[in-house]
């Protein structure tokens, strides 16, 4: 089977050089994949059959208005001509816009995510729950600088045809390809890891949830760890 071509975000060529020489490299490996609270699991699905997958998906609206926004924020239909976006397309991914819930996650995890980079962290955003659907891809992007430092992303539910791995691409490392099953969560360092999803999803549908944090004290500035420890 061809791969497909790992197409990046606009914009993010810049962005993804100067991640890989000015963040500061927290843990190992820059990821790692655990297995979530079973009861936690229970709570979250639980709110998912109750908006998603309830009758006129509750709280839960198409990500972006059109498919230039939506490709400038690294998410397109595969079936797309990126050189010319019909603008009645459909987004390819939904996200909850309206239920405060899952706020709290950002608290309750925070020791975990602190535990995993070593140092403090504070809770800058919760996301979601997003769902992707049939055919959606995710470009290769990095995470904000300035906030994403230390991110998680949980998986929730999935019909698949096929597996819809999420690449990372760790710095000196060849590629990494990692299937996350529902009740699993990534840790990862996003803003200085380039991800992406290549292939076309090829299912009903992918959900996940995304938790991110930064080292208290967080400031991006562009320069080197080295330079920002010698100005």
């Amino acid at each position: 089977m061809t791969e497909p071509e790992a197409k990046t975000t606009p914009g993010h060529d810049a962005l993804i050089a100067a991640a890989r020489s000015t963040m500061p490299r927290l843990t190992a490996s820059g990821y790692e994949v655990i297995e979530l609270d079973p009861e936690m699991l229970t709570i979250l699905v639980g709110l998912l059959s109750a908006t998603w997958f309830s009758p006129g998906r509750r709280h839960f609206r198409p990500e972006h208005a059109t498919p230039a926004e939506a490709m400038l924020h690294g998410l397109v239909d595969a079936r797309w001509d990126l050189a010319a976006l019909p603008p009645s397309a459909e987004s390819p991914s939904w996200v909850n816009r309206g239920d405060p819930t899952y706020q709290a996650l950002l608290g309750a995890l925070l020791p975990l995510h602190a535990h995993w980079a070593g140092r403090p962290l504070e809770p800058v955003q919760f996301y979601g729950p997003r769902v992707y659907q049939r055919h959606a891809r995710l470009l290769r992007h990095v995470d904000t600088p300035e906030t994403h430092i230390v991110s998680s992303t949980m998986t929730l539910a999935a019909s698949l045809e096929a597996p819809w791995p999420l690449v990372l691409e760790p710095e000196g490392e060849p590629p990494v390809e990692l299937e996350l099953a529902p009740g699993q969560m990534l840790l990862y360092e996003g803003a200085r890891i380039p991800h992406h999803r290549p292939r076309p999803l090829a299912g009903e549908h992918y959900i996940n949830l995304y938790l991110h944090y930064r080292p208290v004290g967080w400031r991006w500035d562009g320069r080197s760890p080295e330079a920002r420890d010698n100005p």
